[in-house]
């Protein structure tokens, strides 16, 4: 799908590719915990220890994909500045 852009259309792409990884990497392991805990309290007929494991994954999910969002959309001009080294070096030279 981008195999025809150049290196440094790729070298993009791959650093775009970190923190989506990262973001489905922390779900992952969230939602298998939660399926644990689930479990355990299905066994034990617990229904409100169920809600309240879903209602904990799901408000540190959200949370978590904030922050992500946040700081992948941090405004202003010199911010995605911070990322691009060869800027820097022609600013400075």
């Amino acid at each position: 799908m981008v195999s025809w852009l150049g290196n440094t259309q790729m070298a993009a792409v791959t650093t775009a590719n970190v923190p989506v990884f990262l973001l489905i990497s922390i779900v992952f392991g969230v939602q298998s915990g939660l399926g644990i805990l689930v479990s355990q309290y299905w066994g034990k007929k617990d229904m409100e220890s169920i809600s309240r494991a879903i209602g904990v994954a799901a408000m540190l999910g959200t949370g978590i994909t904030l922050v992500l969002a946040a700081g992948g959309h941090c405004p202003g001009p010199g911010c995605g500045q911070l990322c691009d080294p060869g800027r820097r070096a022609h600013r400075r030279a």
